[in-house]
C-alpha cells in the first residue's frame, strides 16, 4: 500500500513537471511550447476578431462576392482585330458597331499606310533642257536628279519624295521658297486607310461571342500581344532617288 502511495505521487510530480514543462529539454520540445511564451508569440493577433453568427454570414458573403468579382477581373483579357482596308474597313466598323458593346468597352483605331509622292519637275524636250533646269536648280541649292525607271515621266527631275501627301505638299512649299515655281506633287501610290478594332477588357463570354463571327479579310480577334497594331500614318520627305 506504501508502494502504492509513492507511485501515484511521483505520477503526479511527473505530471506536473511535464504540464510546466520542465521536461521539455529530455523530451526535445522547443522552450516556451507553454503559456504565457506562445501567447506573447502571437503575431497581429489584433487582426483576429470573433463574430456572432449574423456579422459571420455577411463576412462570408462579401468575400464570397470579393472573390468572384477577382475571378471575373482576371478572366478578362485584351483583343484586337485587323488592320482592315479599304472596304473591308467600312464592313468591319459596322459589323463592330452591330455588336451593341458598352460605353468605352472597344475603340476603333484609325491610321495608314504610307503612299508614294514625287516631287517632280517635266517633262522636258530633250536631255539638253534638263541639264539646264538641274544647272538652274544647283545655283538654287535645290537637291534634283534625273528621274530614272518611269518613260513617261522622262526627261524629269526628281526633288524628292514622301511617303504622305501632307509631307510631300509641306515640301513643295519649301521649295517655292526657294524659287522653284514648276516643281508638283505626283501620287505614284496613294495612303491606304487602315482600321484596327481593339477591345482592351474582353470577357470569356464575349471572346468566344467573337470568335464565331466571320470578319472581312479573313481576320479574327487574337490578344494583342500577339497581334502587330496597324502601322500609324508616317513619313517625312526623303531626297530624291
Amino acid at each position: 500500500m506504501r508502494l502504492l502511495v509513492v507511485l501515484l505521487l511521483l505520477a503526479n510530480a511527473l505530471l506536473l513537471a511535464f504540464n510546466l514543462g520542465a521536461l521539455d529539454p529530455l523530451l526535445g520540445k522547443v522552450a516556451g511550447a507553454h503559456e504565457p511564451e506562445r501567447l506573447a508569440r502571437q503575431v497581429n493577433p489584433q487582426w483576429l476578431a470573433v463574430l456572432p453568427p449574423a456579422a459571420a454570414s455577411a463576412a462570408m458573403a462579401a468575400a464570397a462576392v470579393a472573390l468572384a468579382a477577382s475571378a471575373a477581373a482576371a478572366d478578362l483579357a485584351c483583343v484586337v482585330a485587323g488592320p482592315f482596308a479599304g472596304p473591308d474597313a467600312d464592313l468591319a466598323e459596322r459589323q463592330f458597331a452591330g455588336l451593341a458593346l458598352p460605353p468605352d468597352a472597344g475603340r476603333l483605331e484609325r491610321s495608314a499606310r504610307g503612299g508614294s509622292y514625287l516631287l517632280y519637275m517635266g517633262r522636258y524636250p530633250d536631255e539638253a533642257a534638263l541639264q539646264r533646269k538641274l544647272e538652274e536648280l544647283k545655283r538654287l541649292r535645290v537637291d534634283a536628279e534625273p528621274l530614272r525607271g518611269s518613260a513617261e515621266l522622262q526627261p524629269g527631275l526628281a526633288l524628292g519624295r514622301a511617303q504622305t501627301l501632307a509631307d510631300a505638299n509641306a515640301t513643295l512649299a519649301e521649295l517655292h521658297q526657294h524659287g522653284v515655281r514648276t516643281a508638283r506633287v505626283l501620287t505614284l501610290r496613294a495612303q491606304t486607310p487602315l482600321l484596327v478594332l481593339r477591345l482592351p477588357a474582353a470577357d470569356a463570354s464575349l471572346r468566344q461571342r467573337l470568335g464565331k463571327l466571320a470578319w472581312p479579310s479573313g481576320l479574327s480577334f487574337a490578344p494583342c500581344d500577339a497581334t502587330t497594331a496597324a502601322p500609324a500614318e508616317a513619313g517625312s520627305a526623303s531626297s530624291p532617288r
